[in-house]
């Protein structure tokens, strides 16, 4: 499971944004916030269209503690990071796995 989304999100365009023609673009920040959730789909087995900032780890159906291990896992194979013990614990909700994700250096949104 880990790694299979890794490189792969959908296409995510700007109008007018990026080059000289004023054409679309395709938005690498955005696609980087969809890949996170693309992570949290295939894990948890959630709908695409799911209230991501609503998801958290003993709420979210699914969400257990082997679930949250596979979630780790996905995240850093998909980030190509690693994650401390003390972020792979606080990594309770979508929220702060943003967070952690945005610490490390990865910019999720434009």
């Amino acid at each position: 499971m880990a790694g299979e989304l890794a490189g792969w999100y959908p296409a995510v365009w700007e109008s007018g944004a990026g080059d000289s023609n004023g054409g679309a673009v395709l938005s690498e920040l955005t696609g980087q916030l969809i890949t996170l959730q693309n992570a949290f789909v295939q894990v948890l087995g959630i709908p695409p269209d799911s209230d991501f900032d609503s998801l958290a780890y003993g709420c979210t159906v699914g969400w257990d503690s082997v679930a949250h291990m596979a979630l780790i896992a996905e995240i850093e194979a998909v980030f190509d990071i690693m994650l401390s013990t003390e972020e792979v614990i606080g990594l309770s909700n979508f929220c702060r796995a943003r967070e952690a994700l945005i610490k490390h250096g990865i910019q999720l949104e434009a």
